[in-house]
């Protein structure tokens, strides 16, 4: 939790806050501990985790009854603000009514995908945003399957996307497990979206959204919580059971502050008995 608030709850608000109604929860390993965190959306169960592109299939049908894009959010990246799913809506949207995104490196055809990218000084565990020869975004890679070269990129996936939804729906079926984990990956889609000569978007992160790390450091048992959502506005200490917290938001007159904390807010989280696990799951938005 930050702030008494289940890591789930910030994505699904944030979701929520951007105007997206509909909201879709895929849970699979630990559903009965999520499920009652967010009985506002309809939640599909992955009875197999075989990848994040497997989670997206597994929600195909309820997902194919409305139409308009589809935003994908990672359920474990509470930094995720309102305003920067809105902004991926925004450039999904405005490439269909424009035939491409400047700055593609590919036109003619309206965005096949917009995602959140994001610079990492130490990338170690995220996938890669590969470009082509013209600038443009051809793929992404994940970390273990990236060659030499490609692990030395230091723009990173996030996790979070805007897709034309028919699209998606159709190239899941072609995602294959030919990686070094075996698993169905949702980031292969761009690399089909660009062979498919379809266009892709990338917007930059102006702020850290990156959830991942967090999560494993918090498994650990400590972790820095780089990063201050604009919705906590005021310092606070509390404890329960499993963690206690110190927040210092002292030099934080009003919202609009967050950013300037960004290196000071500490979060500090103490298992005791056993490992925090990882609780996957999947918040998927449709406009």
């Amino acid at each position: 939790k930050i702030l008494e608030n289940p890591l789930i709850r910030w994505v699904v608000d944030a979701a929520h806050g951007a105007g997206i109604e509909s909201v879709v929860t895929v849970v699979g390993h630990g559903r009965e501990l999520v499920e009652p965190l967010v009985e506002d959306t309809q939640v599909v169960v992955q009875e197999e985790q075989l990848g994040t592109a497997h989670a997206v299939k597994t929600a195909r049908e309820v997902l194919a009854q409305t139409p308009g894009p589809l935003v994908v959010l990672t359920g474990d990246s509470p930094l995720i603000r309102p305003e920067t799913i809105t902004a991926l809506v925004e450039a999904q949207q405005a490439s269909q009514a424009a035939g491409g995104v400047v700055g593609m490196g590919m036109g003619g055809t309206r965005a096949a995908v917009v995602v959140l990218s994001m610079e990492m000084e130490d990338p170690s565990g995220y996938g890669r945003i590969v470009r082509d020869a013209q600038g443009g975004v051809c793929a992404i890679v994940e970390h273990k399957d990236c060659t030499p070269e490609q692990v030395t990129i230091g723009e990173c996936n996030s996790g979070f996307y805007c897709f034309d939804k028919e699209f998606l729906l159709t190239a899941l079926d072609e995602v294959s497990t030919q990686n070094v984990q075996g698993e169905y990956y949702l980031t292969d889609v761009l690399a089909l979206a660009y062979q498919a000569g379809r266009a892709i978007g990338c917007l930059r992160a102006e702020d850290r959204v990156h959830g991942r790390q967090f999560a494993l450091a918090a498994c650990r048992g400590e972790c820095l919580f780089a990063g201050a959502h604009q919705h906590c506005s005021h310092g606070k200490r509390g404890h329960d059971h499993r963690s206690c917290y110190h927040l210092d938001r002292s030099r934080c007159e009003d919202r609009t502050g967050y950013r300037d904390l960004a290196d000071e807010l500490f979060v500090r989280i103490h298992a005791r008995g056993k490992r925090l696990r990882r609780r996957p799951s999947f918040a998927l938005g449709r406009y």
